[in-house]
């Protein structure tokens, strides 16, 4: 074992000699390598140079997952609420740029647009986007929302269970023009299919939608917005219009809005099999407040109720929402709300329920 050890130790001592040993280069040698120095450097910044070219045109990469447990008086869920992606990028520097985003819960796009942007007065998108309708639906973000579930007043005439059965999930496919005047109000102007998301249209009936919006300061913003259209092949009605009023600030969010509209579908108060057609008229209005109390937590309260038929105010559903969010850190939030469901009571359009009903449910949000 000795004589291992004074062999290994003399393999390490004479390459240290064969370096002492070793005569200096000369002033050729290290021009040489100082030049192949130089070369090898030029190569690599030109490679970041093509790498930073190339990086320009590629897409940000974001997203989030929202995973949620509900609970209710007749079942109780596991759910994978939303999983998106998102893509964006600039294709013209500061003119003109696009987004993708996909949905992986229900696997759909959600965003296929391009939006040139020429000046701040006058921008135009194209593809399938955001119906510019409420002021809900143009600053709602789920990843970032107080509440679990969006309003009844807007799933019903404007999101994805509208009572004219078109699955829009809020959005459309369509031109918009939009922009803002002397940073004190801002418009936009849209020609859509009617049809919803990733569907083509039924008809030859194109609908519009305009929204204009008052901000009088960076947080407060007046709103109103219109919107007529047909809807599937028999091309019935399908008009919207709102108003609302929303104050966003560092900690206090105040928001509402009344959202009515007339729709044209079966009646069903009629004893007839083959249900007739009727125009609906719907009015609807919710208000909520969030506030956060400490610099990771936050409280919200909402109150929204929806007369689905002016005719019958026993149509009427009113949810009673509490909610308290949490965020430990940047890019994850947990959030637990109660809702207090409370149905009219026995009607056409409600014939499964009777009374009120409690509901429970937890979210988290992970976001990248």
């Amino acid at each position: 074992m000795k004589y291992i050890f004074t062999l290994l130790s003399l393999l390490m001592i004479c390459p240290l000699f064969a370096q002492e040993n070793t005569p200096a280069p000369s002033l050729e040698e290290l021009a040489a390598k100082i030049g192949r120095l130089e070369k090898n450097a030029e190569r690599m910044e030109k490679r970041a140079e093509r790498w930073d070219k190339i990086a320009k045109h590629l897409p940000e990469i974001s997203g989030y997952i929202q995973l949620l447990f509900d609970w209710n008086e007749d079942k109780t869920d596991f759910s994978i609420k939303r999983a998106r992606l998102n893509l964006q990028g600039d294709l013209l520097k500061d003119k003109l740029d696009y987004r993708l985003q996909l949905e992986f819960a229900s696997p759909k796009i959600v965003d296929a647009f391009v939006q040139y942007h020429p000046m701040n007065e006058l921008n135009f998108k194209t593809g399938q986007f955001k119906i510019p309708f409420t002021i809900f639906n143009t600053s709602f973000k789920p990843a970032s929302y107080e509440f679990i579930d969006t309003p009844t007043a807007f799933s019903k005439l404007v999101g994805g269970k509208d009572l004219c059965g078109v699955n829009g999930a809020n959005r459309d496919l369509g031109f918009n023009v939009n922009g803002r005047l002397f940073n004190l109000i801002s418009y936009d102007f849209a020609v859509l299919s009617g049809s919803g998301i990733n569907t083509k249209d039924s008809n030859n009936h194109k609908d519009i939608t305009f929204r204009m919006g008052v901000h009088p300061m960076k947080a407060l913003t007046v709103s109103g917005s219109l919107y007529s259209g047909k809807s599937g092949a028999d091309k019935t009605t399908r008009d919207r219009y709102s108003a609302g009023v929303q104050y966003e600030g560092t900690r206090l969010i105040l928001r509402g809005e009344w959202i009515g509209g007339k729709t044209g579908m079966a009646d069903l108060t009629s004893e007839e099999e083959i249900k007739p057609l009727k125009e609906v008229t719907s009015s609807s209005w919710y208000v909520s407040g969030a506030f956060r109390f400490v610099k990771k937590a936050q409280v919200a309260l909402r109150y929204d109720t929806f007369l689905q038929d002016t005719d019958f105010n026993n149509s009427r559903q009113t949810n009673y929402t509490m909610s308290l969010v949490w965020n430990p850190v940047k890019h994850f939030r947990a959030m637990i709300n109660y809702t207090y469901v409370d149905y009219a009571g026995s009607s056409p359009f409600f014939l499964h329920f009777k009374g009120g009903n409690n509901r429970i449910g937890v979210m988290v949000t992970a976001q990248f």
